[in-house]
């Protein structure tokens, strides 16, 4: 995971957005894709991920590692918040949708990791 930066030297978030829900894709995908295997699991997945992308895809510029920092701590309250009302207000019977907000949790406390290893952007 690599930062990339524009012109005006702000911090790009999304290849980190993406490496934190494109597990979730892949697996969403192939679940859509053998419904006779998966059952309703992909709808689970599909509804966990969406609520995912919601609070991700949603940031501000940001121009300073603090900046990162704080939008990744935010990020992550926001997941667990989702997750557990996910686990509140929905069957999902299996588990598939909280696990998929588990795994992308695990996925953006690995990019706090890293972030907070860098010295400066």
């Amino acid at each position: 995971m690599n930062p990339t930066t524009d012109t005006e030297q702000t911090f790009d978030i999304h290849p980190y957005i993406m490496y934190v829900i494109e597990p979730a894709n892949a697996d969403l995908n192939k679940r859509l894709m053998d419904k006779s295997y998966w059952g309703d699991s992909g709808e689970w997945v599909d509804e966990a991920l969406q609520e995912i992308k919601s609070i991700l895809f949603e940031y501000p510029l940001i121009n300073t590692k603090s900046e990162v920092v704080i939008w990744l701590n935010r990020s992550l309250v926001q997941l667990e918040n989702a997750r557990d009302m996910f686990r509140e207000k929905r069957s999902d019977p299996d588990g598939y949708g909280s696990g998929t907000f588990k795994e992308c949790i695990d996925r953006l406390r690995d990019v706090r990791k890293e972030i907070l290893s860098k010295p400066s952007f």
